[in-house]
């Protein structure tokens, strides 16, 4: 294939986004590779990636070995303008774990009210609430925002990687 990838167009300091495809699937493999070797057996990856490239991540995902959780969309109203397509207003976040069955997923620190418990008052909604969807929406971290740090590309929102923090981490606990 011919076709050049190039993420968002973002000059970042020293790494270009935009090679052929080739080239940029290789080195996803080998950079996904290297995570798979230094990760715990217990541990887990989330990746938040474009359009143009999530399916191939999540096939080299697994077939490096990774276990399939969840493909989540991180939508957002504040799109990002594009002249010829669509705007874009989500991001895909893959999210996978080393382990099938071994994995830190603390549904009880995420859980949110359902419209079970709230709308309809139904005795049978679990009074903890529910565990997240798989669609999260959050603004993104524009560059005219107060929250902006620095000149990061793809600042991604804090509230966003609080719940992806507390979902696979336990507080206090860093394995060697």
């Amino acid at each position: 294939m011919d076709a050049t990838i190039d993420d968002i167009g973002i000059k970042y300091d020293i790494y270009n986004d935009n090679m052929p495809y080739e080239k940029y699937y290789n080195w996803s493999e080998k950079w996904i590779k290297e995570t798979y070797r230094l990760l715990k057996n217990n541990g887990t990856i989330y990746i938040a990636i474009g359009d143009e490239f999530a399916a191939e991540i999540n096939v080299i995902l697994k077939r490096t070995g990774f276990y399939f959780r969840n493909w989540i969309i991180w939508y957002y109203t504040f799109g990002e303008n594009q002249r010829k397509k669509f705007n874009r207003a989500h991001t895909h976040i893959l999210y996978f774990t080393k382990n099938k069955d071994r994995f830190t997923f603390n549904d009880r620190e995420i859980r949110i009210p359902s419209a079970r418990q709230l709308i309809y008052k139904d005795k049978r909604a679990d009074p903890l609430g529910k565990i997240p969807d798989d669609v999260w929406q959050f603004s993104r971290v524009c560059g005219t925002f107060k929250e902006r740090i620095g000149k990061p590309p793809c600042q991604m929102p804090e509230d966003l990687l609080e719940l992806i923090i507390k979902t696979s981490s336990n507080e206090g606990k860093l394995e060697k």
